[in-house]
């Protein structure tokens, strides 16, 4: 149980004694207790509002119930002081041995986990890009944010399994097929038409593809390029399809598109993983449809009475869920939408026996997610099962110029060379410091300074210091015993200690809210606290002192300091470092 939990459970048993003694109505419906930490110690460490919620729903004095609150934790022996405070707000100061029970167990087993899932299986699906190009920069911020989500659900007893969903069918795909094979015959991309995909990796793709087959793609005779359509003109890109599917044959054009998404696919598994970012399931869109579970979405809607025809084409009704308009399922020429494909995945996903699913999108996807819903409450899915996260694009600036990230024109920045400029380290945590929801503006040249600026440099180097204190400590031969560690906290008196004290027994809290409000930035912003407030303690005071009991039970805290740096560094996704 964290302190915050057990301080709850004290204000919500006074509130029940309140009731008994007839100051509160014996038939109110309490509200869950809430407490908030206090930012200044003279505040106390907690305050809760409850009395102020409670005297404007029952019409009480809400001062005269907090005084009443305040004077029956009083003499709780957990409680220094209680004060009722402004309108109707509680401030309540603990007794140091509250915060010393809740360090002992860091001493001995590092940061405990939490429970909050109870083993519930969650399914998250992130990052998913195109099979169509390199990651880049403006994927990173997805990724980071999904690979650290789930770590975090993990550690709060979730069974997460993490999935990239592959969309390898459709247009885009056989743009990517004829990119590759007009770089293959050496055509220069300057005649090609609009909307092919450009930038070396195409070129790179070409020549593996030529050393693997040869020159057996390529006709005995090269195309004569000017009676192809005109690249400007609107038909152009379908009419160059046409033309080097009628070339390769439907055969070898399915595999040049093969070859193409497998190419890069493995590009971005390698690419995630150098980026700390592992999935469990890779799920092909393709596969969905050879399985016929796109053909039967859509025959239960059409049965269900949710979808109609209309111009040739099947369209589901989703106005009728709050859609602004109908959107098509199968178009005319008889070829599926990626929406309907979508639908039939996220039936998929519902059917597979996870209690929840986790979505993490890009902004861009804000319209689509009731669409999709309605799609799913159509077809008597629980809809409410799904839960969709977006996350704002990150604006990269270096010098103080903005990156640019357009994948079709080949001038974006890789995700690879993006890390390899910054370090894994930083842009994991940059990328997590602030909401999904919010702009984040990613400072590279702050990113890669060294120095108390950099928040990363600042985490990493507090749990560096550690381990070389306990280096220092060996070499005086100084024995570290968390037992006799836990048995002289009482030692730690001073204000910065027992700043640092309270700091490390609020990790399991911060961990439950990142969890409960899918806040990772929560983590990032606690560990760079208890960084600074470690750096303050360790500036003010000698670790390594004559006294014997006053130096075990420092070096207990600087232990239980680094374990939760440790551990909450993991969860980011960044190192934790025996030097610096």
């Amino acid at each position: 149980m964290t302190i915050k939990a057990r301080i709850t459970t004290l204000v919500t048993q006074a509130l029940l004694q309140l009731q008994e003694s007839g100051l509160l109505p014996a038939d109110a419906v309490l509200p869950p207790v809430e407490l908030e930490r206090r930012a200044e110690a003279s505040h106390g460490d907690f305050s809760t509002a409850i009395c102020l919620i409670l005297g404007r729903r029952l019409h009480l004095a809400a001062a005269q119930l907090a005084a009443a609150v305040a004077q029956r934790l009083a003499d709780h022996p957990d409680i220094e002081r209680a004060e009722a405070a402004g309108p109707g707000f509680v401030n309540l100061f603990l007794k140091d041995h509250v915060i010393r029970e809740a360090l002992i167990p860091v001493l001995d087993q590092g940061p405990l986990p939490t429970n909050l899932g109870r083993g519930m299986p969650v399914l998250m699906e992130f990052v998913s890009a195109n099979p169509t190009g390199p990651l880049h920069v403006g994927h990173g911020r997805g990724a980071a944010f999904g690979a650290t989500m789930a770590n975090i659900l993990s550690a709060c007893g979730y069974r997460v399994t993490r999935e990239y969903y592959i969309n390898d069918t459709g247009l885009q795909m056989d743009c990517l097929a004829l990119s590759i094979w007009l770089r293959y015959l050496g055509l220069p991309a300057h005649r090609w038409p609009p909307g092919l995909y450009e930038g070396d990796y195409i070129e790179h793709i070409a020549e593996a593809l030529q050393h693997q087959q040869g020159m057996t793609l390529r006709p005995r005779a090269l195309p004569d390029w000017s009676s192809w359509p005109e690249p400007g003109s609107s038909e152009a890109i379908n009419q160059w399809l046409m033309r080097c599917q009628e070339i390769l044959g439907p055969e070898a054009f399915a595999a040049l598109r093969r070859f193409g998404r497998e190419a890069i696919l493995t590009d971005i598994r390698e690419d995630l993983a150098a980026f700390g970012v592992v999935f469990d399931e890779w799920r092909y869109e393709s596969e969905l449809v050879a399985c016929g579970a796109v053909d039967r979405v859509l025959t239960c809607l059409r049965e269900a009475g949710q979808a109609y025809e209309r111009d040739g084409a099947l369209w589901f009704a989703a106005s009728r869920f709050g859609d602004e308009e109908d959107r098509v399922l199968r178009r005319a020429n008889g070829e599926t939408t990626y929406f309907a494909r979508d639908i039939a995945y996220h039936l998929q996903k519902l059917e597979r026996d996870y209690q929840h699913l986790i979505n993490v999108w890009g902004a861009d996807h804000h319209g689509y997610v009731s669409r999709l819903k309605g799609a799913l409450e159509a077809l008597g899915a629980e809809a409410i099962r799904l839960e969709v996260i977006l996350v704002q694009f990150a604006t990269m600036v270096r010098g103080g110029r903005k990156i640019s990230m357009s994948t079709r024109s080949g001038t974006f920045v890789p995700l690879r060379s993006f890390r390899e400029e910054v370090g894994r380290d930083a842009a994991r945590y940059f990328y997590m410091q602030r909401a999904p929801g919010q702009h984040l503006e990613f400072d590279v040249d702050l990113a890669r300074s060294r120095s108390t600026d950099n928040p990363v440099f600042t985490i990493q180097y507090a749990h560096a210091r550690i381990v070389r204190v306990f280096e220092q400590a060996m070499e005086r031969g100084y024995a570290f015993d968390t037992r006799r560690a836990a048995a002289h906290l009482d030692l730690l008196q001073e204000p910065q200690e027992q700043q640092v004290q309270r700091l490390v027994t609020r990790y399991a809290e911060v961990l439950e809210t990142a969890c409960m409000h899918r806040a990772p930035q929560a983590v990032c912003q606690y560990l760079l606290d208890l960084a600074h407030g470690f750096h303050a303690w360790y500036n003010a005071h000698v670790f390594l002192t004559e006294n014997d009991a006053l130096r075990a039970a420092r070096l207990g805290l600087c232990h239980a300091v680094r374990l939760t740096l440790q551990h909450g560094l993991e969860l980011l996704g960044v190192a934790a470092p025996q030097r610096m």
